[in-house]
Parts: C-alpha cells; sequence; structure tokens
C-alpha cells in the first residue's frame, strides 16, 4: 500500500457536491454516484465515482476483485483502517484533502473521530486496476500536486488483536 498524503488546495473546499452526495453522507455504509463528476477540475473529473457516508462498518468489497480504490476526502474527520497480512492493521487519519488507497478485498473500516461530527464523510473515489496501482497512484499525485501543495502523512501499523493485559 502506498502512504497517504494530503493536498493543500482552497479549489477542494469550494467544489459542487451534489445535494444527493451530501445527503448520504449522514447514512451508515458508503454510498457511490456518478453525478457532476465530469463537470469537475482535471484531474478530479477522472474520478470513477463520488463516496459518503457517516461511518463505514468492517466490510470486504469482493465485487471489486482485480481493483484498488484510490479516495481523495473532502469533508471528513475520520480514521481509517485496514486490515494487512500478519494480524496487523494500517490506521491513519483521515481530513479535507487526505489521499489513501483501499484493497477493497480486505477488511477496512472509516469511522468519525468524534460521535457528534459536524458532517460526515465526503470523497472522490478512482477505482484502478490493481496491476496498474502504483504507476495511477503515482500519476495522481502528479496531477493533483497542480493543485496545490502536497505533504505526507503518517501511517501507523498496530496489532489487529489486542492482547489483555493485567491479568
Amino acid at each position: 500500500m502506498q502512504q497517504p498524503y494530503s493536498i493543500s488546495a482552497p479549489i477542494l473546499s469550494t467544489l459542487p457536491i451534489p445535494r444527493q452526495v451530501e445527503n448520504h453522507a449522514e447514512q451508515i455504509g458508503v454510498n457511490t454516484f456518478y453525478a457532476g463528476i465530469k463537470e469537475l477540475p482535471y484531474p478530479l473529473n477522472t474520478a470513477s465515482v463520488w463516496i459518503s457516508c457517516q461511518c463505514a462498518w468492517p466490510h470486504e468489497d469482493p465485487d471489486y476483485e482485480g481493483l484498488m480504490f484510490i479516495t481523495l476526502a473532502l469533508r471528513a474527520d475520520h480514521l481509517y483502517r485496514q486490515c494487512q497480512v500478519g494480524d496487523i492493521h494500517l490506521s491513519h487519519a483521515v481530513f479535507p484533502g487526505t489521499v489513501f488507497s483501499t484493497n477493497p478485498l480486505a477488511t477496512h473500516w472509516l469511522q468519525p473521530n468524534v460521535l457528534d461530527a459536524e458532517y460526515g464523510f465526503i470523497g472522490l473515489q478512482w477505482e484502478v486496476s490493481a496491476s496498474d496501482y502504483h504507476a495511477r497512484y503515482e500519476q495522481l499525485r502528479k496531477d493533483l500536486e497542480q493543485l496545490g501543495p502536497l505533504s505526507g502523512m503518517t501511517q501507523e501499523t498496530l496489532p489487529a488483536v489486542l492482547e489483555p493485559t493485567g491479568l
């Protein structure tokens, strides 16, 4: 998995987000929409779908076998986690401008940082072939850099199962 990064671009906070995308940002479970993407500026108009939710419980997406997801968060105050081989999971914060990837076949989830969050999660998602994933991730990074400066983010590797202590 590629390291997540963040883009600082004022245009991201002014994008026209379709009403149905905003309406579903308060629901549990990820919703996808296509409306209005082609009208966005490049490279945002190359995204596959809008995604929105309040949170997504741990799940896999077997219908997307052979693909990887690259997501740009537009509205977010969340924590993303994904299970990895070896009983570990990757964890990182997700705020507006965060770009991160998902293996849809791995267990993954998205949770708000606070229960009474002001708004849910809204993002743009690119669904790319797993065989082209690394090249597409790097190309999108270069394309997004034209909108604003990029900065790296910290990603933690944590045990997937916690051992009880004090017994």
